[in-house]
């Protein structure tokens, strides 16, 4: 039986299931539809056929202690840390019955919503996972465990990740600034719609396969980045299929190559201009630089009156390699794809293009030789920063020209994928956000039905 609208049901696209949603299905979904009819309710409109209902009656909280000094091995801990920002199950470590102090019990299963101000903001929100040893997980107590009892796990998880309901109980929260909490009885008698069992499946199933890709799209990113730092380290040491090497003062290199200091190859540039009221500028801040990726959060249309931008800054060209000097270990190196003004945190520095490639000095400057280096060299206590001086001095191997090239050719390929997954990964997730504004308020319907009747109908 096809599929019918909802882009015929994502394209029919399958995304691997993870470890915990890998079980028999009870339903099939069949085709959606756009709702008509509709009723006034004191939440808003929703479909006819749906109800409202407190979340007391549908669902448990828990906020106790189980007692675990009888159990044996070891016991699943799930600090604040690992419940996710975004994603559906939360990770867990083992630890000694006997280390654990502050607790409440959570049961395999469990949606854990964080209670405190800072992590509800960031959407603190996952289910325990369903293989935890003795079938509990002891959580810290700034979250609430919740247990679905006549609703359906994955959908009540949904409704509470959903921007709606996020920013009500944030309206509900109590206590002094920095430290307020949603009350246990604001959650408890929070108003939510109630679609039937079986449309409420299918409103998770939809959303739960985005999560999926989602999920599948982040672990290829990890791969990826494990791969590029793994290539960096070869290709920026060993380079491209050499077979005699020499020993130099830091360490062994290709025959063909010297070892040069910073100061050999570049040089740090450092113009600086105050900015004009009512003078368009390209300005470029630590905070629009991506870590790691060296990625501008910034495109290049995007320009600033000089009456936003404060005291003095530096000039930089399409030339230079943009080298953020705070925090070194951030590792904030960037390529600027226009003329421009950038924080004074950031250093322009030009490289002599007849000895280096300015996509190369890049890779060589987010190594992790060379953050480990600048980050042993910072200074500071509140805003520690490198000194260009020592920058300068940094000595590393530097292959002829062509070879750079070659490198650089492998490395950005790899920059390339990324990015694209990177987008591909923004994309689902707001695909995800679109999804639940209609699956949630039940303007787009879902038609569901039982996987046994769906078999026989089927032959």
């Amino acid at each position: 039986m096809p599929i019918r609208t909802l882009d015929e049901y994502l394209k029919q696209v399958k995304y691997a299931t993870t470890k915990q949603l890998a079980t028999k299905l009870k339903y099939v979904i069949i085709g959606f539809y756009k709702e008509t009819e509709f009723q006034e309710t004191l939440i808003g409109k929703i479909p006819k056929e749906w109800s409202i209902t407190k979340l007391r009656n549908v669902a448990k909280i828990n906020e106790s202690k189980v007692n675990i000094a009888n159990l044996e091995g070891k016991v699943a801990r799930i600090p604040m840390e690992l419940i996710p920002d975004d994603g559906i199950y939360t990770k867990y470590v083992l630890m000694p019955i006997n280390e654990i102090k502050s607790y409440i019990t959570a049961k395999a299963g469990d949606i854990l919503l964080a209670k405190i101000t800072p992590s509800f903001e960031n959407g603190k929100q996952g289910i325990v996972p369903d293989d935890v040893p003795h079938g509990i997980a002891l959580v810290t107590t700034e979250v609430y465990p919740i247990t679905p009892i006549n609703i359906e796990r994955l959908f009540l998880f949904y409704l509470l990740k959903w921007r709606r309901y996020r920013k009500l109980l944030e309206w509900k929260m109590t206590g002094t600034t920095g430290r307020r909490r949603v009350p246990k009885n604001a959650l408890e008698n929070l108003l939510i719609p109630l679609p039937p069992l079986s449309e409420q499946w299918g409103i998770a199933e939809v959303l739960s396969t985005v999560d999926r890709a989602i999920e599948k799209t982040e672990k290829l990113i990890e791969r990826l980045e494990r791969l590029k730092k793994a290539l960096m380290q070869e290709l920026l040491t060993k380079g491209i299929g050499h077979k005699k090497y020499k020993q130099t003062s830091i360490g062994k290199i290709p025959k063909e190559w010297k070892v040069v200091k910073l100061k050999d190859v570049a040089k740090i540039e450092t113009h600086s201009i105050i900015p004009k009221p009512g003078v368009k500028y390209y300005y470029i801040g630590l905070e629009d630089i991506e870590s790691d990726s060296g990625r501008i959060l910034k495109s290049k249309e995007m320009l600033t009156d000089g009456a936003e931008i404060k005291s003095t800054k530096y000039i930089f060209t399409t030339k230079h390699v943009l080298y953020g000097k705070l925090r070194p270990y951030l590792n904030k190196v960037a390529l600027p794809p226009r003329d421009g003004i950038c924080s004074t945190d950031i250093l322009p520095i030009l490289p002599n293009t007849t000895l280096i490639l300015r996509e190369y000095l890049a890779y060589v400057l987010r190594h992790k030789r060379f953050v480990i280096y600048a980050t042993a060299r910072m200074k500071g206590t509140n805003h520690p920063r490198v000194n260009p001086k020592d920058i300068l001095i940094y000595e590393f191997p530097l292959p002829p020209i062509e070879e750079q090239q070659e490198i650089v050719n492998i490395l950005i390929s790899i920059d390339r994928w990324i990015e694209l997954e990177k987008k591909r990964k923004e994309k689902l997730k707001r695909l995800k956000k679109g999804l639940m504004n209609l699956l949630l308020t039940g303007r787009i319907r879902v038609k569901v039905v039982r996987q046994d009747v769906f078999t026989t109908s089927s032959r």
